[in-house]
C-alpha cells in the first residue's frame, strides 16, 4: 500500500497562513479594511442628504475580551440607535456600556499599502509623492467604524457641510497607528471628478442600506476590531466597468504613477489640507445628519 507523501513545513506553513488570512478576513466580502500607514481611493456612495440609506450612525454595546490578548466585541443596538425602541435587547438588560459608532458605502477604487503582509504581491506605484503597493478593488464596501471624538465623523461632516453632496469629490481615506490607536482622515482629492451616476446605479444594484447591514449582526456577534492580517480580493468593477490602475510617470522612477478615473490627463495631487474639525453633538438615538 502506498504512503501518503507528505509535504515540507515550509509548504504547511504558507498553507495554512494563507488558510488563516483568508477566514480572519474574508467575513462577508465587502468588509473594508486599512492596515497602519494605508491610503484607500474611495467615492462616498451616500450622498450626505436627509434620509440617504448608504449611510447612519449608530450605537453599540461594547462585550468584555474573553481573555488576554483578545479584542472586546461590540454588538448593533436598536434601542439605543433609535431604530427599535420595542427590541428585547440582551446588552440593555445587562447595563453593557455603549460606544458610538457610524457604518457607510464607499466605492473602493484601490487599496494602497504602506507594506505587504505574508504571502500579499502588488505593483508598486507612486501617489502623492510616496510610494505604495497597489491593491485594485473596483468594488462597494462597507465600512464599520467608531464613531467618537477622535474618529473620521468630524471629517465627514465638514465635507457634507462644504460640498452639499458626497458626490463631488473623490476622497483619500488614510489610516494611522494600529490597535486601540489607529485614527483616520478624510481628504478631498484636488482636481478629482464626481461620482460616476452609472457606477453610483450599479453600485446600488448590489449593496442593501447598512441599518440592513446592522440587523445581520444581532445574528451573530462580529469582532470589529481590524485582524492582524488582511486578505481583500480584488473584485471586478460594477458592470465590468474598468479603470486603469496606473500610467507610466515619466521620470526617472521605475515606480509608476497612480492615475485613477476618467481625466485623459494625470490627476494633479497637492498635499493634503488638514480638514477642520466640527462640532458633532447629537442626543443619544437620533441620527446624526451630515448637515
Amino acid at each position: 500500500m502506498r504512503g501518503i507523501q507528505l509535504g515540507s513545513l515550509e509548504e504547511a506553513r504558507r498553507k495554512i497562513e494563507e488558510r488563516r488570512s483568508q477566514q480572519a478576513t474574508q467575513g462577508s466580502g465587502t468588509d473594508f479594511w486599512l492596515r497602519k500607514d494605508d491610503l484607500a481611493i474611495v467615492h462616498f456612495i451616500c450622498t450626505g442628504g436627509e434620509g440617504d440609506p448608504y449611510f447612519d450612525t449608530y450605537v453599540a454595546h461594547e462585550y468584555p475580551a474573553s481573555g488576554q490578548g483578545k479584542y472586546s466585541t461590540l454588538k448593533y443596538c436598536p434601542v439605543e440607535s433609535g431604530h427599535d425602541e420595542n427590541y428585547p435587547c440582551e446588552g440593555c438588560r445587562e447595563g453593557i456600556k455603549t460606544k458610538d459608532r457610524m457604518i457607510m458605502w464607499f466605492h473602493v477604487y484601490n487599496i494602497l499599502h504602506a507594506n505587504l503582509k505574508g504571502t500579499e504581491s502588488f505593483p508598486q506605484v507612486s501617489w502623492s509623492n510616496k510610494v505604495y503597493f497597489n491593491r485594485e478593488v473596483n468594488a462597494p464596501k462597507v465600512w464599520d467604524t467608531s464613531a467618537w471624538r477622535e474618529s473620521a465623523i468630524d471629517d465627514i461632516l465638514m465635507l457634507g457641510a462644504q460640498l452639499g453632496s458626497l458626490h463631488k469629490t473623490r476622497i483619500n481615506l488614510v489610516c494611522s497607528g494600529e490597535g486601540l490607536s489607529k485614527r483616520f482622515k478624510l481628504y478631498m482629492e484636488p482636481g478629482s471628478e464626481p461620482f460616476d451616476p452609472e457606477t453610483y446605479e450599479a453600485d446600488k444594484q448590489l449593496i442593501r442600506p447598512v441599518v440592513e447591514v446592522l440587523r445581520d449582526q444581532l445574528v451573530t456577534v462580529p469582532t470589529v476590531q481590524n485582524p492582524q492580517a488582511m486578505s481583500q480580493a480584488a473584485v471586478p468593477g460594477p458592470g465590468g466597468a474598468s479603470i486603469p490602475p496606473f500610467v507610466p510617470s515619466g521620470g526617472t522612477s521605475s515606480v509608476p504613477a497612480l492615475n485613477i478615473g476618467k481625466a485623459k490627463g494625470p490627476v494633479a495631487v497637492g498635499e493634503p489640507v488638514e480638514p477642520t474639525p466640527i462640532s458633532t453633538a447629537a442626543s443619544k438615538g437620533k441620527k446624526k445628519d451630515l448637515f
